[in-house]
């Protein structure tokens, strides 16, 4: 394993957006490639704290994450489904595992309607009520994977991949639980586009495309990335049938991440002397705001389910309020460019600055 970042300063953030104490190390498998944080006693203790308090949306109200898509708003599971819609059948039995709030099979509700049969897994039932309210859904799993005894046409892991400490076994249960047709559904951050994804402290594996194709290929059959993706995400379709997909290809690239941003940015966030703003507050948001503490002026959002709400005891400001001349920090990620060329009135900071 080769070290590819050690973090040196003592925060990090989860998932569902919250500070956290946590040192941050992440290596390369010399053998795979693939990234991944160090599961040591720590590091699986404080994992067990997040998930115990682990609450998903809680800013927004339960409203899933916008995406832009040609500059408008939409919700992230119907953009995933437009992405995949030749992809998948229409009709069967879906199974939704690390559902969380439903979003993803609320979206399936609304676009394929009453033709599914939608199941739920989720390792808490916080959200069993709610679910149950969406069209279509008849059955909740909770607790292991390995206790489902039903078999599935369509089987999705939105934003759970990264989650999972031993990704091939739970690629394993998932395949005992697809039908010889079925499909599986994938959607993980990537980590050559997001970097930040990095001090993601739950997120245990960060993937890139190439990475991805290769641990999934090793238990499946055939892969298929549509070729539309949301920036600064992967999605894969995969299974045993040559009908979803292709035979997985060979990694092309090491699946190589710019983590050296992630050192700039919080070195200038922790020496800044003025008062700053962040844009967005996702989980690069949250964690750049957290290591600004005082400094943090408020957050900039696009965002209308969440403006003028607070996060980190501050502000959620649109960007059309935010005071002329008030610096911006924007996480560097793949929508960087498109966001300051669409809100070009902001005084966002400039790399050259860090």
């Amino acid at each position: 394993m080769n070290l590819l970042y050690r973090s040196d300063i003592n925060v990090a953030v989860t998932s569902d957006c919250h500070p956290v104490e946590g040192w941050i190390e992440i290596f390369q498998c010399d053998r795979c490639n693939v990234i991944q944080k160090n599961p040591d006693n720590l590091y699986l203790s404080t994992l067990e704290r997040i998930y115990r308090n682990y609450k998903i949306y809680e800013v927004s109200g339960g409203h899933e994450q916008v995406k832009f898509v040609n500059g408008a708003p939409k919700a992230r599971s119907e953009i995933i489904l437009d992405n995949i819609a030749d992809l998948i059948p229409r009709t069967g039995k879906f199974l939704d595992i690390g559902t969380g709030s439903g979003v993803f099979l609320r979206a399936v509700s609304k676009r394929f309607g009453p033709g599914v049969d939608l199941h739920a897994q989720d390792i808490h039932d916080s959200e069993r009520e709610s679910i149950f309210n969406i069209p279509c859904v008849t059955q909740f799993h909770l607790g292991n994977i390995q206790d489902i005894a039903d078999h599935f046409d369509v089987i999705s892991l939105i934003h759970v991949f990264e989650h999972v400490l031993d990704p091939i076994e739970l690629l394993r249960l998932v395949k005992e639980r697809l039908e010889p047709h079925g499909v599986v559904v994938f959607q993980v951050p990537n980590i050559e586009q997001t970097p930040f994804d990095a001090v993601i402290y739950d997120h245990v594996f960060h993937y890139s495309p190439n990475t991805l194709i290769e641990l999934i290929g090793s238990v499946f059959r055939f892969c298929r990335m549509p070729s539309t993706q949301i920036n600064n995400e992967i999605t894969l379709v995969a299974g045993d049938s040559p009908a979803w997909g292709d035979p997985p290809h060979g990694i092309r690239t090491l699946g190589k991440a710019n983590l050296d941003v992630v050192k700039r940015a919080t070195e200038y966030l922790k020496g800044v002397n003025e008062n700053v703003a962040v844009f967005g507050v996702s989980p690069p948001g949250t964690y750049c705001g957290a290591v600004l503490g005082e400094k943090l002026s408020c957050f900039v959002d696009e965002d209308k389910n969440i403006r003028y709400k607070t996060h980190l005891n501050h502000a959620i400001v649109p960007p059309e309020e935010i005071k002329e001349g008030l610096k911006v920090f924007l996480p560097l990620n793949r929508n960087a460019p498109l966001i300051r060329s669409r809100l070009c009135s902001l005084r966002f900071v400039e790399e050259k600055e860090m």
